[in-house]
């Protein structure tokens, strides 16, 4: 799209969907904020905050993607991942040979592509969120 890679413009949503959160939090204790002004429970919620909540669970996310890609590799379990070939004579989409489908599998330590996607999306997504801070 537009001549970008995938990742770039995975990259751009995840930063701006992240902002726009943290933009739509902050609204949201603003709003907050004024309607219990005079409560004491307004002062005792606002100091338990809420980037440590969201920092541990993007530490769970991180884990648990890598965590299972160690866990495959110590366990030998294989990782097969499925790829398209193109066909090596294309004859104006009628006449097609060679390409298919081919599985590769592997053992240890194997990041599939998929791995790259996730995490770009998890970190851009927090930076969009410390962005979006005041």
């Amino acid at each position: 799209m537009f001549g970008l890679p995938v990742e770039v413009i995975l990259s751009i949503a995840s930063l701006v969907l992240g902002w726009y959160g943290e933009q739509k939090k902050q609204q949201a204790a603003d709003n907050h904020a004024l309607a219990m002004a005079l409560k004491d429970s307004a002062n005792a919620a606002e100091k338990r905050g809420g980037s440590a909540l969201r920092m541990i669970v993007a530490l769970v996310i991180i884990c648990v993607s890598f965590g299972g890609l160690l866990l495959a590799q110590y366990t030998g379990a294989g990782v097969s991942q499925i790829f398209t070939k193109d066909p090596w004579l294309n004859l104006f989409g009628l006449v097609k040979l060679g390409g298919g489908k081919e599985v590769v599998t592997a053992t240890g330590f194997v990041l599939p592509e998929y791995v790259k996607y996730s995490v770009l999306s998890i970190v851009h997504f927090l930076f969009g969120m410390a962005a979006g801070k005041r």
